[in-house]
């Protein structure tokens, strides 16, 4: 069996563990990524080419419908290879749910202390945004890009709806507004499920190909962390990784930081539980796979009785944050309202609200069924059982219908309710105090020196917009960390 010695090994080629990998290599240190799945492009992803059953398996529990293919993306990139690139801020709210709101979790820092962040991850991705949202926070630097403009449609929906107190504006995205970073504008030809000049930010047209030529960084695809062994003093020391051509490598290394997603982040953490069944240690931590979050949609669909025009630009353009908090009021949980242009010239609007971290929403590892490897897949329980779930969904379709009615619908289609927006959250949730949580400030593993978790997973909170840019700001932030050897991360 061969072996290999790192400073740091990463496990996940996503966003997460790439711009980690390169922030670490610009600060002289050593990293190997390890990515279970192909160094293949993703592609259109709505073709499912990069999905293999025997390693992508997943067991869902739920009284919903949930997509467990488009979940999560293993190939190298993971999933904003197939993402439409929307990258909003969280607010202090955000942060700090159970002091404001009395529900919820708080995490140990608030807004203040990742904002210097958010503004270098979105000077990193390309970012391309507007003037502040009600809902926003001052910002110390502008946005890289000016937004994308809206068009007739979206300016008709702002002026027929401005009577019912709320506001729209515009849609950060890391999808360039003006060429940026080397690649080119977007022109807007419709191909937004791959696009094919790189206008929007991925990892492979940007960070793949310099880690490739990156002397201190290697990574290997089609290659699974499935198995930690530890030291005698319980720190994690070495990683067996087995590949798609049947070979198997240990790998000794220094740190160890899992940003394989929140799904799979968990079940590793459960799986070295089962393999040290009996001894004392970070993985029999009860907090593990606890308090799994998505964000859940409600959509409706209206014919106008205006010119809605047509567009091959499938992206949003408008959104409103105006019911963005907790309402205290109803109970129910916030929500973020997106005008889509994807049926046009019929109106679609779409509301994703936040999901709290219920225990009852969990990961956990499967009784009945096993990867290519032999090791139990993930088994993901989610549901609506959930204080506040009816109290939202109510709020949400009266808000629903009154926009789609004030500015002309007819015909309304409300679709079923979709509980997932391939936003996977929680599982190894960010905590204050050892007992409430998995993660502390610094993303290192309560009870151990040397193990990190940088996902979605630490989210203690789900927040009502999306993850993608505060889990980049959190790597950052990590980084930083390591490379000046803060004792405490």
């Amino acid at each position: 069996m061969a072996s290999r010695k790192t400073q740091y090994l990463i496990v996940g080629g996503g966003v997460a563990g790439l711009s980690l990998a390169d922030k670490l290599s610009k600060g002289g240190r050593e990293a190997i990524v390890l990515e279970a799945g192909s160094s293949r492009p993703v592609g259109d992803w709505r073709r499912l080419d990069w999905y293999e059953d025997d390693r992508d398996r997943l067991e869902v529990v739920s009284n919903y419908k949930y997509n467990t293919k488009l979940l999560r993306v293993k190939a190298l990139g993971g999933s904003v290879e197939a993402w439409e690139g929307y990258v909003p801020r969280w607010n202090k709210n955000d942060f700090q749910q159970n002091s404001l709101f009395g529900v919820g979790k708080d995490w140990p820092f608030g807004f203040d202390e990742l904002e210097p962040y958010y503004c270098e991850a979105e000077k990193y991705l390309g970012v391309a945004g507007g003037e502040l949202n009600p809902k926003d926070e001052a910002r110390s630097m502008p946005y890289p890009l000016p937004p994308f403009e809206w068009t007739d449609y979206e300016r008709e929906v702002a002026s027929r709806t401005r009577g019912m107190g709320l506001e729209w504006h515009h849609v950060p995205q890391a999808r360039n507004s003006l060429p940026y970073g080397r690649r080119s504008s977007c022109n807007g030809i419709g191909e937004c499920n791959m696009c094919p000049i790189q206008a929007r930010w991925t990892p492979r047209a940007t960070l793949v190909p310099r880690l490739l030529a990156n002397p201190r960084v290697e990574i290997w695809s089609e290659s699974s962390c499935c198995e930690l062994e530890v030291d005698a003093t319980g720190n994690p020391c070495l990683a067996v990784v087995k590949r798609s051509d049947g070979s198997v490598l240990t790998v000794e290394f220094e740190t160890l930081v899992l940003a394989a997603g929140a799904i799979e982040c968990a079940r590793l953490l459960l799986l070295t539980r089962l393999n040290l069944k009996g001894r004392e240690g970070f993985w029999n931590n009860p907090n593990i796979g606890k308090g799994y979050m998505d964000h859940p949609v409600l959509r409706v669909k209206a014919d106008v009785d205006w010119n809605a025009g047509r567009s091959r630009q499938t992206n949003i353009l408008a959104s409103s944050h105006s019911f963005r908090d907790f309402d205290k009021e109803t109970g129910s949980w916030g929500f973020v309202l997106n005008l889509n242009r994807r049926i046009l010239p019929k109106a679609w609007l779409a509301a994703h609200f936040e999901m709290p971290a219920v225990t009852s929403n969990s990961i956990r590892l499967s009784d009945e069924q096993s990867d290519l490897f032999g090791n139990p897949i993930a088994s993901l329980r989610i549901g609506t059982d959930y204080d506040g779930f009816s109290a939202t969904k109510a709020r949400i379709d009266t808000v629903l219908g009154e926009l789609a009615r004030s500015f002309g619908g007819s015909n309304l289609i409300r679709d079923e309710l979709q509980l997932w927006a391939c936003h996977p959250m929680g599982g190894c949730p960010i905590s204050a105090r050892e007992g409430d949580g998995v993660v502390d400030a610094n993303l290192k593993v309560w009870g151990s020196d040397n193990l990190y978790i940088l996902s979605n997973g630490v989210f203690a909170t789900g927040s009502s917009v999306n993850p993608t840019l505060t889990l980049v700001s959190l790597g950052f932030r990590l980084a930083e960390r390591l490379l000046k050897g803060n004792k405490n991360a």
